[in-house]
Parts: structure tokens; sequence; C-alpha cells
């Protein structure tokens, strides 16, 4: 097996990374940079890491929120990480509100 052979493996592995399950947007940007370090892109790098963070992102909501910024214009990666991420935050903290409103209404309850 030649090294070319090697580096074309990896390539096809790249392809094929989806960020998992409850997996946080940083950690799954981190693991895209880790598999394409040794896939030789040069200076299609940014082109390969975009092109497989939306192909590997499971959040209908996130990729819808990308397909809105590629729409209107022509995004780098560390826009689009930060767009995910700050969906990622919202979720979180609508979340975190929707679930004290139970224990705020238990309480009320419980004065009356």
């Amino acid at each position: 097996m030649s090294y070319k052979d090697v580096v074309d493996i990896l390539k096809r592995h790249f392809k094929t990374i989806r960020r998992s399950n409850g997996e946080c947007v940083s950690d799954f940007v981190a693991r895209l940079k880790s598999a394409s370090r040794y896939c030789e892109f040069n200076e299609k790098l940014n082109e390969n890491l975009v092109k497989q963070f939306r192909m590997g992102i499971n959040d209908s909501l996130i990729r819808e929120k990308l397909i809105d910024m590629l729409l209107t214009q022509q995004e780098y990666f560390e826009e689009m990480i930060r767009k995910a991420q700050e969906v990622e935050f919202n979720r979180k903290m609508s979340d975190l509100s929707m679930n004290d409103q139970p224990a705020v209404q238990a309480i009320q309850e419980e004065e009356t």
C-alpha cells in the first residue's frame, strides 16, 4: 500500500464523519479538524471542512440556519461554526427556561 493509498483512505473516512447524537458542535469540529490533518487537502482544507461540517450536522435546526447563511452569502468555516454554536446555545437556554416553568408553577400552586 502506497502513501497515496493511505491518504485516499483517510479522505474517504473524512467524508463519512457525522455529528453524534448529543455531541456538542465544538467537539464535532475538533473531530473534523483532527481527521482532516493527514488528508492533504492543502489549499482546499477550508472548503472540505465546510462541506463535511454541513453534511455531518445531524440537527435539523442547525442545518436550516446554515442553509439560510449559504443562501445569503459565501461563509467561511469559522462563521458556520459560530452560527451552529449560537443555535446550540439558544436551544440549551430555551430548554433550561422551559424546565424551570413547572417548578415555578408548583411553588405558586402550593402557596394558594
